[in-house]
């Protein structure tokens, strides 16, 4: 009876044990995960910089709470608040931030399987068992049955581990951490975010052309993440160019530089965001503020199916936000996204493009000296953005779907188009259309115009343009100049504004306006413009 007592109370303690273990674990995991920064969302941007979002639950003992981690946020952007109270006070500790890497050489083995027990084989053919005590970049030590082995580890030819070795290792950053101080102790709910370099979009579009008239067009937006890991994140791809004053330099708080470097990249090396072909600094990116949750695009023909989508798409102020969800990518990931899937109408137009008008500097006669100049004409297609999104600029690559074959036809420039906006897209020359111009002073007004000690003659200018359709078939044919000047007549009709954008010495005293010409030519018509300007160059 004792004995059965006995067993008994034996098997109570180990069930005791067992769920002390459990709650231990789970207490610990709880813990764990409750320190743990979740990166909520992020908002990339095409210039390489990331806008992150994180938030953690976090137990603030005696006030105080040190960061797991230091991130590389830009000055100005680093910015952490708790739910209900304030955080007065940041500062750095003597503890410096580690991240976990991925073991690449025989150095970092070692440094990540410390107290581990390892057999080696030198460069001299020795062989040792022992257990990793202490590892650095030229110097590791070992204890041996016998005593101590030391080596540097570039001597170390192969190792062989009893159990399996650990693949990461930890590094420390260089950067110190950094203790959050509150009020009063206890849980936290904090929210981080911060301006990060090292991500970055691109915009990639296929163009089918189904037939003469109609087109799929699918937006995907190509994910580059060498700043850090990221799991079940929401990602948006921002449309526009941000004004990030001091997008190069790490805030003080996430850096070890001096303050003369710091100093000195706060005076000299601030720079607004707005650089690369792909950023739209140039184009008008204003969107009426509304949330979008699908298109609704007329269904495509029975002959080709197309699955109609938009991922969801935020504005605020000028920036547009293509919202994607539940991302999940590595650091030193790549990964893309399908934006936007849209059947759009289409047609064909020719394109031409006549250089702009001499400067200032080409005063005399011969400038305008009655020369016929010969130009390329360029076969393309136009469509309108009928989505409810606006077309960021991209690499769009143009196939041909007709009779279920797909045949490469050309790669584009994308530019930007608003929503309701027009696009054109070059497929081919087109050496079947014939586009000359040539032009001539007809008039000049000495000192018409004097700025400082500079006087302007007043030049009119009198151009023409021949055009002439070889083709078996009527086209359009756009005809496209930037005219510096005063523009005054057209026998044809011109569509014309004034391009502010334009910085030239010319545009000093000379407006600069892009002009555009539509003209229809049947089989075989030939077509004249005749247009005038006036202009000033030096006198």
């Amino acid at each position: 009876m004792n004995l059965i007592k006995y067993f008994s109370f034996v098997k109570k303690m180990n069930l005791m044990k067992a769920k002390l273990l459990l709650l231990f674990v789970l207490v610990t995991s709880i813990l764990t995960a409750q320190n743990e920064f979740s990166t909520r969302r992020v908002a990339v941007f095409k210039n390489g910089t990331g806008f992150f979002i994180k938030n953690a639950q976090v137990n603030a003992v005696g006030g105080k709470f040190i960061l797991p981690f230091t991130p590389d946020g830009l000055f100005g952007t680093f910015w952490i608040s708790a739910a209900g109270e304030r955080v007065p006070t940041i500062q750095t500790v003597d503890e410096k931030s580690v991240v976990n890497k991925e073991v690449t050489s025989i150095y970092e083995m070692l440094k990540g399987n410390v107290g581990k027990k390892v057999k080696i084989l030198t460069f001299s053919n020795e062989t040792v068992e022992a257990t990793i005590e202490t590892v650095s970049p030229m110097l590791i030590s070992m204890k041996t049955k016998e005593g101590w082995f030391s080596t540097s580890p570039d001597q170390i030819k192969s190792m062989h581990f009893t159990e399996k070795p650990e693949s990461t290792f930890a590094e420390s950053t260089g950067k110190n951490k950094l203790m959050l101080t509150f009020a009063n102790a206890g849980n936290k709910n904090i929210d981080m975010m911060y301006l990060q370099k090292g991500i970055s979009w691109l915009p990639e579009y296929l163009v089918e052309l189904l037939d003469d008239k109609n087109a799929v067009v699918t937006l995907r937006a190509t994910l580059i993440n060498d700043a850090e890991d990221l799991n079940n994140a929401a990602v948006s791809f921002v449309v526009g160019v941000p004004n990030f004053k001091y997008n190069n330099i790490l805030s003080p708080l996430c850096s070890t530089d001096a303050l003369t470097t710091f100093l000195g990249s706060l005076n000299g090396y601030s720079t607004s965001g707005g650089t690369g072909r792909f950023d739209n600094n140039v184009m008008a990116n204003a969107m009426l503020a509304q949330s979008y949750n699908s298109n609704n695009y007329d269904e495509p023909s029975p002959e080709y199916t197309v699955d109609v989508f938009s991922a969801e798409g935020t504005n605020n102020e000028d920036l547009f936000f293509y919202d994607f969800s539940g991302v999940s990518l590595k650091k030193g990931g790549r990964a893309s996204y399908e934006i936007l899937t849209a059947k759009l109408a289409y047609e064909h137009i020719y394109e031409v493009e006549i250089a702009r008008n001499s400067d200032l500097y080409f005063n005399g006669k011969s400038a305008y000296d009655n020369t016929t100049t010969a130009n390329s004409v360029w076969h393309s297609i136009k469509f309108t953005n009928t989505t409810k999104m606006p077309f960021t600029t991209g690499s769009a690559m143009v196939v041909d779907k007709e009779n279920n074959i797909t045949s490469p036809v050309s790669q584009d420039m994308m530019k930007y188009t608003p929503m309701g906006g027009e696009s054109f897209l070059k497929i081919t020359v087109s050496p079947d259309i014939n586009v000359k111009d040539k032009e001539i002073e007809i008039e000049r007004q000495a000192k018409a115009k004097k700025q400082g000690s500079q006087y302007y003659d007043l030049i009119t200018v009198e151009g023409k343009i021949k055009v002439k359709n070889y083709k078996d078939k009527e086209v359009k044919l756009n005809v496209k100049r930037q005219i510096f000047g005063e523009l005054k007549n057209s026998d044809v009709v011109w569509k014309h504004a004034r391009n502010v954008q334009y910085y030239s010495y010319s545009g000093t005293v000379n407006p600069a306006n892009q002009v555009d010409w539509i003209v229809t030519m049947k089989a075989g018509e030939e077509k004249e413009i005749t247009y005038t300007y006036t202009f000033y160059v030096y006198g």
